[in-house]
């Protein structure tokens, strides 16, 4: 869904062809924009991006990110570390 949206932009704003840079979940999300529309990318840089098959988290891991949904403090916590 979301490489079809960033698709779209790009062609509703007529900007095509641009270089795309993707981090983590965002590469994969470049990827599969790469993969459905190539005539819109000069260029491609990734950064640690996700694989195809996902990403696997441990179960405290799960209850971070649900955690996260609803506290600020976390959040700024988590994206600090990261």
């Amino acid at each position: 869904r979301f490489a079809d949206d960033f698709i779209s932009l790009v062609q509703e704003l007529n900007l095509g062809p641009v270089n795309i840079v993707g981090h983590s979940t965002g590469g994969l999300i470049a990827a599969l924009m790469l993969a459905k529309a190539p005539q819109l990318f000069k260029k491609a840089v990734f950064l640690d991006p996700v694989g195809a098959t996902g990403v696997k988290f441990d179960d405290s891991m799960t209850v971070a990110f649900e955690q996260m949904k609803s506290n600020k403090d976390i959040v700024s916590a988590v994206m600090n570390a990261t």
